[in-house]
């Protein structure tokens, strides 16, 4: 799985998302590429685990996928808090 996000690090605003499998552990995760572009305009500062779910499919989606998010915006929210000076 893949997930890649392109967004303004002084505004946090999501421009693109990229959601792809090359292979997948549960036939329950296959078809989320679809949900990349629901990402685009949100916030990456403030999107929580609740958010994310929800964007991501929900109680009947890939929790795999839903954790792997997880991950990156608790990094992306790392970068925020770096001094770039």
């Amino acid at each position: 799985m893949d997930c890649r996000i392109v967004f303004d690090l002084e505004t946090g605003c999501i421009d693109d998302a990229e959601l792809t499998a090359f292979r997948v552990p549960d036939p329950i995760c296959r078809g989320f590429e679809s949900l990349g572009p629901a990402l685009a305009g949100r916030d990456a500062y403030r999107l929580s685990r609740k958010d994310l779910v929800g964007i991501l499919g929900g109680p009947c989606g890939c929790f795999h996928l839903t954790d792997l998010a997880t991950d990156l915006f608790a990094l992306v929210r790392g970068l925020k808090e770096v001094d770039r000076t």
